[in-house]
């Protein structure tokens, strides 16, 4: 977790040293934020463990009515029990470029479209009465999923050049390696969808 902290600290001091010297004013068309909500959640839903790290980039034209959006990240999850004695880890990258329109001065809805590349483990126990109980582990590498996801953003202003921005999304997963033998819980990008092609959820972005 230190390690964790440390690579974030020194993303937003480079973040912000980059744009103190690339930018003047204060109108300025990119701007580059983290999100800080996914991995503190973590806990909080279905026993997770782990961390995602997000990165946001935004670029806004000139009459600010239209932005593009990428977001790229990379998570290391774990969720107990999800089936009955069991442990899926998951791990992997996801980008989602996606541009959107002006919903008014602060809000903008976007279309982003998603590309998921991952790997999953799961190890489980089958208790048995009278032969004792058995232990199982499965492991599936570079696994890929593709979905649509439509997204809102509210923005609000901490400062000059600092804001924060509460991100609405609807994940639709169109292709995704489902199978039987290796039920997909978490898809990195999507979240939980738990053999679903929908899911939903939110990231707040601290934008400098």
């Amino acid at each position: 977790m230190n390690t964790i902290l440390s690579y974030i600290t020194s993303l937003l001091l480079f973040i912000t040293l980059f744009q103190h010297i690339t930018y003047a004013q204060d109108e300025r068309p990119h701007h580059f934020g983290i999100d800080i909500t996914k991995t503190l959640t973590l806990p909080l839903i279905a026993k997770g463990r782990g961390f995602v790290i997000e990165p946001v980039y935004y670029y806004t034209d000139k009459d600010k009515s239209a932005k593009f959006k990428a977001v790229v990240g990379y998570s290391n999850t774990r969720h107990d029990d999800v089936h009955v004695n069991s442990n899926i880890k998951t791990s992997g990258f996801y980008l989602k470029p996606g541009i959107g329109t002006s919903l008014g001065k602060k809000n903008f809805a976007f279309l982003n479209f998603l590309v998921s590349n991952y790997s999953i483990n799961n190890s489980y126990v089958l208790e048995g009465e009278y032969f004792g109980d058995y232990k199982g582990e499965y492991t599936h590498n570079n696994l890929f999923a593709m979905g649509i996801e439509p997204n809102i953003d509210f923005e609000n202003d901490l400062g000059k050049k600092v804001k924060m921005i509460l991100s609405l999304r609807f994940t639709y997963v169109f292709y995704n390696p489902e199978n039987k033998d290796y039920p997909v819980y978490y898809v990195p990008g999507a979240g939980i969808t738990n053999g679903n092609e929908i899911s939903a959820g939110l990231s707040l972005y601290l934008i400098i």
